[in-house]
């Protein structure tokens, strides 16, 4: 059971699941891995069980043939579907790149507040095969094998004007906790100092997840202490490019995580890194 809190009220939710795909299971003895991806300066991840995967994000378009690779030494998963947070470039412009050998669904998940116009038409040959569905807080979805994902943010009918202004929607990309049996990650896309604290104010110690991918590449814009309190992470991943021009991870965000005890680690400088779970225990491994 999750508390989900939209405009301020409290209210608590039974697991209910916008998808019940039922992936087939090979066998009980299972695990979970989640790759960060190093694209350079933007953001690409995939979680993986049992040989099918969700991305969120996929980077820009200069990131086609890191993405390609990543997505190979993954094991090249049926690909149940792709998570675009938000509408910028670095999060999902290679979609015009991808290619038609691409196993894929072609479902798209995306916020209510995005313009699925705009990501249709930057589809490239997926163009007239993707379809879209909308996703916002406290809802789940059941997409891989003994893998729970929910969505944390953004609220629904917040009565935004659609689509978002350029300016607000790192505000308010898309949010999960992704729990698979004992072991939890919390994944943040660009989200701000804002929707953090009204993700702490919301959720408090629901928060709590044993790692998580830093908001916004590590901007000082995305740096709210009492947010960082309640997920209380062993590490935290650093999605950004090096020597990038936005001078990222910024200061304020490393400071933070070095008080509160944090271990840090940066695609930048470590390349793609990978966490696989066996319910239990993250093993860690990174490199390009």
């Amino acid at each position: 059971m999750l508390r989900i809190v939209c405009n301020g009220i409290a209210a608590f939710a039974l697991c209910g699941c916008i998808f019940c795909s039922n992936p087939q299971s090979v066998g009980s003895d299972t695990s979970f891995t989640f790759r960060v991806l190093n694209i350079g300066q933007g953001l690409a991840q995939l979680g993986v069980a049992q040989n099918r995967a969700v991305a969120w994000d996929i980077g820009d378009t200069g990131a086609a043939a890191a993405w390609q690779s990543g997505y190979a030494a993954a094991g090249t998963p049926a690909l149940a579907a792709i998570i675009i947070s938000h509408t910028h470039a670095d999060h999902y412009g290679n979609l015009i790149a991808l290619p038609s050998s691409l196993n894929f669904t072609g479902l798209i998940l995306i916020s209510p507040y995005e313009d699925s116009t705009l990501i249709r038409n930057n589809g490239g040959i997926w163009k007239n095969m993707i379809f879209f569905r909308t996703i916002a807080q406290g809802d789940t979805l059941a997409l891989l094998d003994k893998v729970n994902i929910t969505c944390l943010w953004p609220p629904k009918n917040l009565g935004l004007n659609i689509p978002l202004a350029d300016s607000l929607k790192n505000r308010y990309s898309l949010c999960f906790l992704v729990r698979y049996q004992n072991s939890s990650l919390i994944i943040t896309s660009d989200i701000d100092s804002i929707a953090e604290k009204n993700l702490a104010l919301g959720f408090g110690y629901d928060l709590a997840a044993d790692f998580m991918v830093a908001p916004h590449h590590g901007s000082a814009g995305s740096v709210e202490p009492l947010f960082f309190g309640y997920v209380h992470p062993q590490r935290a991943i650093i999605s950004c490019g090096l020597n990038n021009p936005y001078n990222l991870p910024a200061s304020a965000m490393l400071d933070l995580l070095f008080e509160q005890g944090v271990t840090i680690m940066q695609t930048s400088q470590q390349g793609t890194i990978t966490a696989v779970s066996d319910g239990y225990y993250w093993q860690w491994e990174s490199g390009k």
